[in-house]
């Protein structure tokens, strides 16, 4: 810690680390980082919604047979967040003055039209270089990782914050009981390794679920026989109640968890 242009070392007995996908903690740890094959990269600006999704939170996802998938939802701010999803090496083509109309080649007609009369109030775009992967072991004797920085996850389905608020969840409950007396380093480092063992499984079977999506994104850039024979399907028995249920059904891991996580009461202290 740098304090007046000195050092200043505070004693701990854990240091926790949830300082997202390019964690200097995990780095400084000496801990490795399992990469995903996934490679791609994300172009995200923000524009104002439609007075009629103001109060919306719908989450838009356009695809279009051999243009990139354009995703959007309304942010905390109220305006729509927007990203374009793309391999890498792919963001050679909005490096132009109109980065825009490429931007929204695949979504909705109504929907491009309402950003490109907007474009004087679009945000600069910025470009997330998407890292996959997760951390074989999230601790090392006195530190521990959580989140982004022990399991940096795609941003399909945007589960990122969520995930890793469930890691600090069970991190509290394994932790919470320590931070009254004075633990031992063995006492830490166990309590470290079960909080792995409970989260890592949820985190794996998530970024399985989103390595599935990415796949479906990729078949629809791509124009595959696959997302044709989708597209068909979704047509001929979209309508009806059960095939919805199906799809939400199939949504519901990304969307909710896979694991049931409570925060256990803490001692006094």
């Amino acid at each position: 810690m740098v304090r007046n242009g000195g050092h200043l070392e505070l004693p701990t007995d854990l240091l926790v680390g949830c300082d997202g996908r390019g964690s200097s903690v995990r780095t400084h740890a000496g801990l490795a980082l399992a990469p995903a094959r996934e490679a791609y990269d994300v172009l995200w600006f923000k524009v104002s919604p439609p007075p009629d999704e103001l109060e919306a939170c719908d989450f838009h996802i356009s695809v279009r047979s051999g243009q990139h998938p354009l995703v959007a939802y309304t942010s905390w701010d109220g305006q729509w967040q927007c990203g374009v999803i793309m391999p890498k090496g792919g963001m050679a083509e909005f490096r132009t003055a109109d980065w825009l109309t490429p931007a929204l080649r695949a979504a909705p007609t109504a929907f491009a039209e309402h950003v490109l009369a907007h474009r004087n109030a679009v945000s600069r775009p910025v470009r997330l270089n998407v890292t996959v992967g997760h951390a074989p072991s999230w601790s090392a004797p006195g530190v521990l990782v959580l989140g982004d920085a022990a399991h940096p996850m795609s941003p399909v389905r945007a589960q990122g914050i969520n995930l890793a608020l469930r890691d600090a969840v069970v991190a509290a409950n394994h932790l919470g009981g320590l931070a009254a007396g004075r633990p031992t380093p063995d006492a830490v480092n166990q309590a470290c390794a079960a909080i792995q063992a409970e989260r890592e499984p949820e985190i794996l079977r998530a970024q399985r679920l989103q390595r599935r999506e990415a796949r479906g994104q990729g078949d629809a850039r791509a124009g595959t026989w696959r997302f044709t024979l989708a597209k068909r399907g979704a047509r001929a028995v979209g309508r009806y109640r059960w095939a919805q249920r199906a799809w939400l059904s199939r949504q519901r891991g990304l969307r909710f968890g896979t694991t049931r996580v409570v925060l256990d009461a803490l001692p006094d202290t």
